[in-house]
């Protein structure tokens, strides 16, 4: 486990760079560190449902009327609106837990001041406040961290943050090479660059597509190509559901299956006709 100040330190220069600057007849070799990297132009905002949200009420209330007042939108669409709602009621709510926690420890603190503070009931419903900002920020932390062998309620919030951060610093893209072996940043192409690649990689080739079909053994019976035909069923979609981690990545949407499971009640119906139609798109009929 890093010591806190390294971890404070990385929190406040999250693009700091290490680099050997060349040998020289000297057995010392020089290392420059710069603290902020002058590469980034590229920072769009994301939304991506938060599973700490899932413990406020209103948030349940939230997604209910998106879908009580888009009836007749489709799934996505529906999860569009109700990404534009969460976003704007929970801007003040995400990520500010230094803040609030701080708020809920000085409220604490004036109300022990008062004569039998322990039973007064605006002191245990402020400290039953504070507890609950501690789990949703532990919930924040680790869906971040994706350490998903720990449960909540083991106070590992600053596990989580120490996963979670070098992790973001890994999974940054900075710099490629292009198809011209050129380097290209997010201020040059970057982006052109990594949607060429993923199109000329899923784009099909069917020059030799009959040759290779050909030799491919038949290993699937009709008894179970019947089985694997048949209609899926909503409590075979339930099941896959929930057995996903809560934590796992979202989709381009931003909502993960924390947010499916939650709300499995209101999102149902849409989901599963989603996905029993799938097979029909797919085979194109």
């Amino acid at each position: 486990m890093a010591p806190n100040w390294l971890l404070r330190w990385l929190d406040t220069f999250t693009e700091a760079t290490l680099t050997n600057i060349g040998f020289s007849s000297s057995d010392h070799t020089p290392i420059f560190l710069q603290p902020d990297a002058h590469h980034s132009t590229f920072n769009a905002p994301r939304f991506r449902y938060e599973n700490a949200w899932s413990r406020e009420p209103i948030c349940a209330q939230i997604v209910r009327d998106c879908w009580d007042m888009h009836r007749n939108l489709s799934l996505f669409d529906k999860i569009k609106f109700c990404g534009d709602n969460l976003t704007k009621w929970a801007s003040d709510l995400t990520g500010n837990f230094k803040g609030r926690i701080s708020t809920s420890k000085k409220k604490m603190a004036q109300l022990k001041q008062h004569h039998n503070f322990p039973l007064n009931v605006e002191f245990v419903n402020e400290q039953n406040n504070y507890s609950e900002l501690l789990a949703q920020q532990e919930i924040y932390w680790r869906q971040r961290s994706k350490q998903f062998w720990l449960h909540n309620g083991d106070k590992n919030t600053k596990y989580f943050h120490a996963n979670a951060s070098p992790r973001k610093r890994n999974n940054q893209i900075l710099h490629l090479k292009n198809s011209a072996g050129a380097w290209t940043d997010w201020g040059n192409g970057l982006d052109q660059v990594i949607t060429s690649y993923f199109s000329d990689l899923f784009t099909a080739n069917c020059s030799l597509q009959n040759t290779v079909a050909t030799d491919v053994r038949c290993s699937v019976t009709n008894a179970q190509n019947e089985e694997l035909l048949k209609p899926v069923v909503e409590e075979e979609i339930k099941t896959a559901l929930f057995q996903m981690h809560p934590d796992k990545a979202p989709g381009p949407n931003g909502m993960g299956p924390g947010f499916f499971q939650k709300h499995w009640d209101i999102v149902r119906a849409d989901l599963v006709k989603l996905v029993t139609l799938l097979p029909a798109v797919f085979c194109g009929s």
